[in-house]
C-alpha cells in the first residue's frame, strides 16, 4: 500500500475541513432564508386576513371577491357563520371539510405545512361573527428556496475549490518546500557532505527547526572529527600494543625457556661438580655420563617444544602424536635419581608406595619426568628446613562430569574433558609437607607467571607447562593444600590400553 506524502495529506485535510465548512455555512444560510421567507409568508397572509376583515366590515363584503383574485398565492377562502354555515367561499375549500372553526377577532391562529399555510381568525358581521378561514400556497416560496439552495451549493463547492487551489499553494510554499531542502540537506549530509548547510528563510517554527538542525550537523561534524582523532590516536596506541605484546611474548618464551632448562642444567652442573670433584668411582662416572646425555637430551627437546608453541598447526597436532607409553613407576624412579644428588639433602626424605603392574600410561617418558620433576622441585622449595615428600601411584576413576582445571592461556579449542571423561585413569599422587598454599591463592597456582617464590627463584611457569603437558594427553592435574599442612598433587593421566 502506497504511503501518502505530507502534500497529499495537508491538502487532503484543507479539502474536508473546507468542504465541512462551506456546508456547515450553506445549511445555516439556507435555513436562515426559509426561515425569513416563512416570515415573510406568514406576515402576508395576516395582513390579507386583516384586508378581508376590513372589506366586510366597511364594504359589506361587496369588494372582496374583486381582492382576493387579484392574488395568485391564494388557494381558498372560506368563510362560516355561527352555524358554521358558509357565507363566502372561494378556491378549493369546502365547508364541510372544515375541522378547525375559529373565532377569535383579535387572534390570528395559522398552521403551517409542508405545500400552504392556514390561517384562522374571527370577523364581526353585522353583529354576528364569523370564522375565517385562509389557504396560502408555498409554491413560490418553495421555488426560491430551491433556487437559493442550488445557488449556495454551487457557490459553496467554487469556493472549495479555490480554497483548497490557494490553501495547497501556500502550504507548498511555507511548509513543503522549506521541508523538502531540509530532506535535501539531510540526505547530503548523510552521504558524507558535512560542510552542507539548511537554508534559514523565516523565523517561524520551520526556520527554528532548522537553526537546530544546523545546530546538530554542526555538533555531529565536530564529534565526528573528535572520533576520526580518536581512531588514528587508538591505531597509534594499538600498533604500540602489538610492539608490547611481541616483545612481552617473548620474553614470556624467554622465561618459560629458562625455566624449564634449568631443571636439567642444574643437574648437569651438580654432575659435573662431582666428577670434578674425583669422589666417583669408574661405575658411577659412566652413569653419571649416561645422565649427563640424557639431561642434555633433555634440553634439546625442551627447546623444540618452545619452538612448536609458535607454529599452531604443530600444536594442535602435538596430541596426535604423543601416542607413546610410560611406565609410571619407572619414570618416577628416572625422576627421583635425576634430581636427588644435585636437588635434595640429607634433610629431605622421600617415601614411594608404587602399585605394582599397573598399565602404561598414555604420555611420553620424557614428558612425563619434566612433569615430575617440576613437582617435586616445587614441593622441596615449599619445605624451607627439609621435609618428607610422599609419592604414591594406583588407578582412578573419573566421573564425567569432573571439573578440569584451566589457565587463562589454554588453547579454546581443546576439550580437555573429552578425552578423559569416563576413562580409567592413572593417579600419582606427591604430598609435602611444606608450608602449603592460601586458600584464595588455589585458583592462581595453574596461571603463567604466578608464583610466591622470592625474585630469582621461580618465573611462575612450572606448573603451567605442567598442566600443559598432562592435559595434551587427555590428563589433569589436582590440587589439595591447607596453608601451614602442605600440598598434594595428584596427576590424572588415561591408560595406554584405553587407546
Amino acid at each position: 500500500m502506497t504511503k501518502l506524502g505530507l502534500r497529499p495529506k495537508i491538502i487532503i485535510n484543507i479539502a474536508i475541513i473546507t468542504v465541512a465548512a462551506i456546508m456547515l455555512i450553506g445549511i445555516i444560510s439556507i435555513k436562515i432564508i426559509e426561515r425569513d421567507a416563512f416570515a415573510r409568508k406568514i406576515k402576508n397572509g395576516e395582513e390579507i386576513i386583516k384586508s378581508i376583515r376590513f372589506f366586510y366590515q366597511e364594504t359589506d363584503g361587496v369588494n372582496i371577491s374583486r381582492f382576493i383574485s387579484a392574488r395568485t398565492d391564494i388557494e381558498g377562502l372560506i368563510i362560516l357563520n355561527e352555524d358554521k354555515r358558509a357565507i363566502f367561499n372561494y378556491g378549493n375549500i369546502k365547508h364541510d371539510s372544515i375541522d378547525n372553526v375559529f373565532y377569535n377577532t383579535e387572534i390570528i391562529k395559522n398552521i403551517i405545512s409542508k405545500d400552504r399555510i392556514i390561517f384562522l381568525s374571527g370577523v364581526k358581521i353585522g353583529g354576528k361573527t364569523a370564522s375565517i378561514r385562509l389557504s396560502l400556497s408555498l409554491a413560490d416560496v418553495n421555488i426560491d428556496i430551491a433556487s437559493t439552495r442550488r445557488f449556495i451549493i454551487f457557490y459553496a463547492f467554487l469556493d472549495s475549490i479555490l480554497i483548497i487551489i490557494f490553501g495547497a499553494f501556500l502550504i507548498h510554499k511555507s511548509v513543503i518546500r522549506p521541508i523538502k531542502a531540509l530532506d535535501i540537506t539531510a540526505k547530503d549530509i548523510a552521504d558524507g557532505n558535512l560542510d552542507k548547510r539548511a537554508a534559514v528563510a523565516a523565523g517561524d517554527e520551520i526556520g527554528s527547526l532548522a537553526l537546530s538542525f544546523n545546530a546538530m550537523t554542526d555538533k555531529l561534524k565536530s564529534n565526528i572529527n573528535m572520533l576520526e582523532r580518536m581512531n588514528r590516536e587508538l591505531v597509534a596506541a594499538q600498533d604500540d600494543l602489538l610492539r608490547s605484546e611481541k616483545l612481552a611474548t617473548v620474553g614470556r618464551l624467554s622465561a618459560g625457556i629458562a625455566h624449564e632448562i634449568g631443571n636439567p642444567l642444574g643437574a648437569i652442573l651438580g654432575y659435573i661438580n662431582i666428577l670434578q670433584k674425583g669422589i666417583a668411582d669408574k661405575t658411577e662416572e659412566k652413569e653419571i655420563l649416561n645422565r649427563l646425555d640424557k639431561e642434555t637430551s633433555r634440553i634439546n627437546v625442551i627447546i623444540k617444544e618452545f619452538l612448536a608453541l609458535s607454529r599452531p598447526s604443530e600444536r594442535q597436532g602435538i596430541i596426535g602424536r604423543g601416542q607413546s607409553a610410560a611406565n609410571v613407576n619407572k619414570v618416577i624412579d628416572e625422576s627421583i635419581k635425576s634430581i636427588r644428588a644435585v636437588a635434595f639433602k640429607d634433610n629431605f626424605k622421600i617415601e614411594l608406595n608404587l602399585e605394582n603392574g599397573l598399565p602404561f600410561a598414555k604420555i611420553e617418558a620424557d614428558k612425563l619426568e619434566q612433569v615430575l620433576i617440576n613437582i617435586l622441585l616445587n614441593a622441596k622449595d615449599a619445605m624451607h628446613n627439609g621435609g618428607l615428600i610422599k609419592i604414591e601411584t594406583g588407578l582412578a576413576n573419573i566421573a564425567a562430569k569432573e571439573p578440569v582445571h584451566r589457565r587463562q592461556s589454554d588453547i579454546s579449542d581443546m576439550d580437555v574433558l573429552s578425552l578423559r571423561k569416563g576413562k580409567e585413569m592413572i593417579g600419582i599422587k606427591i604430598s609435602d609437607t611444606g608450608c602449603g598454599i592460601k586458600k584464595e591463592d588455589i585458583g592462581k597456582i595453574f596461571d603463567p607467571f604466578w608464583t610466591t617464590k622470592d625474585v630469582g627463584k621461580g618465573t611462575g611457569l612450572g606448573l603451567t607447562v605442567s598442566l600443559g603437558i598432562v592435559q595434551t594427553y587427555g590428563g589433569d592435574i589436582k590440587v589439595k593444600s591447607e596453608a601451614d599442612k602442605g600440598t598434594t598433587f595428584e596427576i590424572l593421566l588415561p591408560c595406554s590400553r584405553n587407546l
